[in-house]
């Protein structure tokens, strides 16, 4: 049992108490919890209850009162409950409590919190994060959330309020001329160009945090990004990072960035504007906060510190796995750069489920969406070179998929092919027409086809394979670059995969037919791993106890 004194703790005592309870109650939704509140018959006493147990009511902890008179009457209840094995902790009021309680109502009652958001504008950032947002809001915490305003529209829907947070497209001809000029035109894209439009856009980001009301409580931020963790350290509040890849160890180093005289003199500029050394402990990309980082991915498929470089400066960086955080369809972004009419568009659900009817398979194709839209008409360069990919454009990678895909399923009459293949106008420019047993779709409702798939074809990104994962289906992974030839690997190992590594080497009509079919076989070991992993997923804790722990840290006790 634990025994505090609020008055020497501030209160706060008793916030950790209620916490705890909280969270024994969500553990075991069937236990019965109530709080005994043992309050001295006189002014201070009755003062102090009164405002307890109304702090008791807005957390929605039962609770009786039980007055006593005399020093010994406390003494007798405190001396019986020590011998109580199910209560797990008293906390005392003592005369002057009432003014710490008093403030701890008006926090309650204002807000349970004020979490704030600092998010990549990237589809495959966003989505993780769209499920924390609706549970948070459920909890009755105010969310505001920074990100581009492609995105806002998805954001307010959570119940989030929006706020513009610029790329580096969107700085002023005078912010680029001063934080942008020096850099190579190509590498003005990300992940060059992160501390110099951090080190252009902290001042005003920063202003208008501070105007926030009521204050943010806690910094939510992409650790690919270093504002989210500055902005926490100047207004002195915690700061969690959310990994939406499966750890750093997928993170190919960008530490040679650091020696880029632009990045060094931004990098400079937050130092003496902010005081702080954002390379402190991380790199370009790797911006990690020391409070926490939640890696959204399950324990199994976490990639930790590999290289000698992260193992040394990432050496009391905590990570914790909170497992896979999956936006419901209403909820998440099936394509950012996709026209509202585009995403209104339909599948042609009967034509899917009259082909299932007949016994047919299911084949889903996507190749997701950065090979769709940054990447359509540029080379992937130095990204994909170690995966045999520089030469190739997102068109030309997402037509050579296509092709193959083409020349493998174009006879086969079991089965149906469904592919999203982007908004661009030229995505089957010099292709072949597609056989009559394939549909082809700018974008698709991914989660409600997968859950009609009997194997995905991805190109490996972190969110497409915990979908597929939480739907039992399993995959044939083409990665192109980042995280994804490792994720590609991690699947592999569990057996609910296969991989085309060096795809331009590897992938063939041929050699993608024979994955299909040994995954379609009706003892395939592919799927029952496939069904192992979806298990363990479900076992992972879910939005709630990742909420638990971005929240509370290990006393939420959460385990991926």
């Amino acid at each position: 049992m634990v025994l505090r004194n609020v008055r020497e703790d501030n209160g706060r005592a008793l916030l950790e108490m209620l916490e705890h309870l909280r969270l024994r109650r969500a553990n075991a939704p069937n236990t019965h919890i109530t709080v005994r509140v043992l309050a001295a018959a006189d002014h201070d006493g009755i003062c102090a209850a009164h405002i307890l147990s109304q702090l008791l009511d807005i957390r929605d902890v039962k609770h009786t009162l039980q007055p006593v008179w005399e020093n010994s009457d406390i003494a007798q209840h405190i001396k019986h409950v020590e011998n109580d094995t199910e209560v797990l902790s008293m906390v005392l009021l003592n005369c002057g409590a009432s003014t710490d309680l008093e403030k701890l109502v008006s926090e309650s009652k204002m807000s349970e919190g004020h979490v704030v958001f600092v998010m990549m504008p990237s589809t495959g950032h966003v989505n993780p994060s769209l499920p924390i947002v609706v549970e948070l809001k459920s909890r009755g915490v105010m969310v505001t959330y920074y990100v581009h305003e492609q995105f806002r529209e998805v954001v307010e829907a959570t119940g989030a309020n929006w706020r513009q947070m610029q790329r580096p497209h969107d700085l002023t001809d005078e912010q680029a001329t001063k934080y942008l000029h020096g850099l190579e035109k190509t590498a003005c894209l990300f992940p060059a160009s992160a501390v110099p439009v951090a080190a252009a856009i902290l001042p005003s980001l920063l202003t208008d945090m501070e105007s926030l009301h009521p204050r943010p409580s806690l910094i939510l931020y992409d650790p690919l990004l270093p504002q989210g963790l500055v902005v926490a350290k100047q207004l002195h509040i915690p700061s969690v990072s959310l990994l939406t890849f499966t750890g750093p160890g997928v993170v190919s180093s960008q530490a040679s960035l650091e020696t880029n005289p632009v990045v060094q003199r931004a990098a400079q500029e937050i130092k003496e504007v902010c005081g702080i050394d954002i390379f402190a402990h991380g790199t370009i990309g790797e911006f990690y906060s020391m409070d926490r980082n939640t890696v959204a991915t399950l324990e199994r498929l976490f990639a930790p510190p590999s290289s000698s470089f992260q193992t040394e400066r990432l050496a009391k960086v905590p990570f914790r796995c909170v497992g896979p955080l999956i936006a419901s369809e209403e909820s998440r972004i099936s394509h950012a750069w996709a026209s509202a009419e585009q995403l209104d568009k339909k599948l042609p659900w009967k034509i899917i489920d009259e082909a299932r009817q007949g016994s047919k398979k299911v084949i889903y194709v996507s190749m997701g969406s950065v090979a769709t839209s940054s990447f359509w008409a540029r080379k992937f360069g130095p990204t994909a070179e170690s995966n045999g990919l520089q030469a190739f454009s997102g068109k030309e990678f997402l037509q050579f998929v296509l092709k193959a895909a083409f020349e493998a399923f174009g006879h086969e009459e079991d089965i149906l092919v469904v592919a999203a293949i982007g908004p661009q106008l030229d995505a089957l420019e010099g292709l072949p027409p597609a056989p009559e047993n394939f549909i082809l779709q700018e974008v698709v409702p991914q989660l409600q086809l997968l859950q009609k798939s009997d194997v995905f074809i991805t190109h490996g990104g972190a969110n497409s394979l915990h979908e597929a994962i939480a739907l039992a289906v399993p995959l044939v992974i083409v990665p192109m670059f980042h995280d994804q030839p490792f994720n590609a690997d991690a699947l592999v190992d569990t057996g609910a995969a296969v991989s085309f590594k060096f795809p331009s080497e590897t992938l063939s009509p041929t050699a993608l037919r024979s994955a299909v079919r040994q995954m379609l076989e009706p003892e395939s070991s592919f799927r029952l791993a496939a069904g192992e992993l979806s298990q363990q997923m479900a076992r992972s804790g879910g939005i709630a106890r990742a909420v638990d722990f971005i929240l509370f840290g290990d006393a939420a006790d959460v385990h991926g």
